[in-house]
């Protein structure tokens, strides 16, 4: 669309301005009228729904009694007794074992200690056994029957009696240097008279040999060392 504008040539710029966007104006509303003209044309009408109706539903309302409250409960406290502390009951030995942890019980040691395990170095060294023919006499405990059977393959051993060990401590006991008034805890013996057992100091008592637990007979093999 041509607009064709008689311009005098004393008409101002401003004006011509507006008259311009005036006609731009009028473009824009006519193509928006076209365009909503089209648009109602493709679009379909909206189906009509109906509803269908509800069925009725009747509900009675009957008279529901009240809940009764539950009745408060009354707890009743009881005085609390006090309890007495209970003591400790040691457990009683049986008396066969208590006759068995009585009396003295001397080591001897027989063999040298190269190549052993330190566990074994250490026991014998609690023991005072610090070396071969080294003699030491304690107590008849489970500790020390513990000990013993940790170096049961380097020692021989057997409960000894009073007079044993007097004679024992007469010959070969030593002054303590720390303190005059008491020896010291070990024996210095020497290799027993005609030797050890036939089997050797590798094999058991039981089968011939020096090792291991030997009873009464340990004092025979002291008498033979003093």
């Amino acid at each position: 669309m041509r607009v064709k504008i008689r311009v005098n040539k004393v008409v101002d710029s401003t004006v011509i301005k507006d008259a311009i966007e005036e006609v731009q104006r009028k473009e824009m509303e006519e193509k928006k009228k076209k365009i909503d003209k089209a648009v109602k044309i493709e679009t379909p009408k909206e189906e009509v729904k109906t509803e269908e109706p509800k069925p009725e539903v009747n509900i009675e309302i009957k008279d529901i009694p009240a809940p009764e409250a539950p009745k408060p409960e009354v707890k009743v406290k009881k005085e609390a007794k006090k309890e007495k502390p209970k003591q400790e009951t040691k457990p009683k030995k049986s008396k066969k074992k208590e006759q068995e942890m009585k009396g003295k019980v001397a080591i001897v040691r027989i063999r040298g200690s190269i190549g052993s395990l330190q566990k074994v170095k250490d026991t014998l060294n609690m023991l005072c056994l610090y070396r071969r023919n080294y003699c030491s006499v304690h107590n008849k405990t489970e500790s020390i029957l513990g000990m013993i059977h940790v170096i049961k393959d380097y020692v021989t051993w057997g409960e000894i009696d009073d007079a044993s060990l007097k004679e024992l401590v007469e010959k070969k006991a030593e002054k303590n240097p720390r303190d005059e008034t008491r020896t010291k805890k070990f024996f210095r013996l020497a290799p027993p008279r005609g030797g050890f057992e036939r089997k050797g100091i590798k094999t058991p008592f039981t089968l011939g040999g020096a090792l291991g637990y030997r009873g009464d007979k340990i004092k025979e093999l002291i008498k033979k060392m003093i």
